[in-house]
């Protein structure tokens, strides 16, 4: 480690979409917060991630113009938020990192609660309600779920942007960053399942609306079945073995019941072994799918990093 990556203790990744007015207050309340942090050197790196609002840009220029301890990276266009996170991961210095939104939603006091347990790999702000919109809410539920199942988030884990990762997490989550579409959680439990969680407050939004429609929120919720399309294959041969096995149990019971009682039309049979041809389609699916996927076939998009 150099001596000026060893002089930064924390970085703090904002990736920013959209926001004017809120980015102010965010950054004097993050250097209010490290003022009162004696010895704790920190840095805050804004990614405004191709913003269309003309607002946006001039007043991320004009804070780290005036303030020595804030960097602004432009991206060329719209990456979408983890991407631009990334991209912000890859330009830290600090020996933490603490990643956060851009709206006031996550309060900057609570960085105090990530630091609490700094000691684990990461740390991830958790919390009793989150003040989304119904929609992104329900997303986010459904999200968790699949979380769980596909990444190995322990269920007691909510994924949250508001975390805090070690310089070697953080190092290592870069290395991975590979994948197709790269989410923070896939990308996380892919390095490390040493991780706590830490009590938050989460805000209503502050400044403009979120960048998430619902057309984003699908597409966010196919990346994540794309970055773990081992798993998802993996169910699918277990779903075709599965149907296989149940079609030939039951043709197999339905020919001693015709061969002690009597006769069943022959289209129970065709739909049976219509079920079986399908479960096997579904396992012999399954298995090219995870070759494909263990073999890094599918091809990965080109980021800002």
């Amino acid at each position: 480690m150099n001596a000026t990556r060893a002089a930064i203790r924390y970085s703090v990744v904002i990736p920013v979409y959209n926001s004017t007015g809120a980015l102010y207050e965010l950054q004097e309340r993050i250097d209010r917060f490290f003022s009162l942090q004696p010895g704790n050197t920190y840095e805050i790196v804004f990614v405004d991630d191709g913003s269309p609002n003309p607002g946006t840009w001039p007043a991320l220029a004009h804070i780290a113009q005036t303030s020595p301890n804030v960097h602004a990276i432009r991206l060329t266009r719209n990456f979408g938020q983890h991407a631009a996170l990334l991209c912000g991961l890859k330009h830290t210095r600090g020996d933490f990192v603490i990643t956060m939104d851009d709206d006031l939603q996550h309060a900057p006091e609570d960085i105090a609660a990530l630091i609490r347990l700094q000691e684990h790999d990461a740390v991830i702000g958790q919390y009793d309600q989150k003040k989304h919109s119904w929609l992104r809410n329900l997303f986010s539920a459904l999200k968790a779920r699949v979380d769980q199942t596909l990444t190995g988030v322990p269920p007691g884990i909510r994924i949250s942007t508001f975390c805090l990762f070690r310089r070697a997490t953080v190092r290592h989550m870069l290395r991975g960053a590979g994948m197709p579409y790269p989410l923070l959680s896939s990308l996380v439990f892919n390095v490390t399942r040493d991780v706590a969680g830490a009590p938050g407050q989460h805000s209503r939004r502050r400044d403009g609306q979120s960048g998430y429609s619902f057309f984003k929120l699908l597409r966010l919720f196919g990346w994540l079945l794309l970055n773990n399309a081992g798993s998802v294959f993996r169910f699918i041969t277990l779903v075709g073995i599965l149907t296989g096995l149940l079609g030939l149990g039951t043709i197999f019971g339905l020919l001693l019941y015709v061969r002690f009682y009597q006769e069943i039309p022959a289209w129970i049979f065709l739909g049976l072994l219509f079920m079986c041809s399908n479960g096997l389609f579904l396992f012999v699916a399954g298995l090219l799918g995870i070759a494909v996927a263990n073999s890094s076939g599918m091809k990965s998009r080109k980021l800002p990093y």
